[in-house]
């Protein structure tokens, strides 16, 4: 993606009206993660307080398994990424959304530390991120 397409996609993605696509657009382009290591984030990842994200699992589809969590692609994909203040508001918006959204589900939750959930707190394939 060019510099013209990126700034497309971040304005196109600020105004979003869904918090779970903008957050996961927004990380994708604002920190160069590929879709399966979104998929695979954890809460336990995420420090807002330091304003960092630990890169440690990814999330590939295996035909006849679906979705295999895995070591990321490479031994130096195992990162910690610096994120910005503005991805660390979204965050904290993200997860007051997210408690919301999983309280209200009550017995029908999925338990699950997943940032990005299917409906009932399955995870996501990395296809379902695609924009």
């Amino acid at each position: 993606m060019n510099d013209e397409d990126a700034k497309k996609f971040y304005a196109a993605a600020e105004t979003y009206p869904d918090i779970k696509i903008k957050t996961a657009a927004e990380l994708l382009l604002l920190t160069g993660m590929r879709r399966g290591e979104v998929c695979g984030l954890e809460w336990d990842d995420v420090d807002l307080d330091e304003e960092t994200i630990t890169i440690n699992r990814s999330v590939v589809t295996v035909k006849g398994y679906g979705a295999v969590t895995k070591s990321p692609k490479t031994a130096s994909s195992n990162r910690v990424i610096g994120i910005s203040s503005h991805l660390v508001q979204l965050l904290r918006e993200y997860r007051e959304w997210y408690d919301q959204y999983t309280d209200s589900l009550g017995d029908q939750w999925i338990q699950s530390n997943r940032l990005f959930i299917k409906e009932m707190g399955d995870p996501i394939y990395p296809s379902t991120i695609e924009f």
